[in-house]
Parts: structure tokens; sequence; C-alpha cells
């Protein structure tokens, strides 16, 4: 946490989740977790969302040699 002033400011880091993949009861508990912790603060945030792109191209010659 960074003191700005008259304003603080926090980074937290999160890993991802293949939603797609869930079951409809899974996908329901990850979205009523975030619902909750959203209700839970009392403070305005912003969320900022990063993806990268992974060259899997040496893994994919690796698991085709090996097959």
């Amino acid at each position: 946490m960074m003191d700005m002033g008259d304003k603080f400011v926090m980074l937290v880091a999160a890993n991802g989740v293949n939603y797609h993949l869930m079951s409809d009861v899974e996908k329901e508990s990850v979205e009523g977790g975030f619902i909750q912790i959203l209700n839970s603060l009392r403070f305005p945030i912003q969320i900022y969302v990063q993806t990268t792109s992974v060259n899997l191209d040496k893994s994919l010659d690796w698991f085709w040699k090996k097959i």
C-alpha cells in the first residue's frame, strides 16, 4: 500500500481461472465470491485486466517428439 497524500494505492495480483471449463455450480460459486468481495468494499475501486500471449511452439514441438 502506498500513501499518495489523501489517497492510498494498493495492487492485488490474481491468477485467472478457466471459467469456460467449469460446471454451472462452480461458475455460480466463483461469481458469488466475486460479488461478495465487491459488496464488502466501502470505497471506490478500479479494475485493470491484463492478458499476455504465450508462445507454445517449443512445448508443442517437444510434445509431438515424445509421441
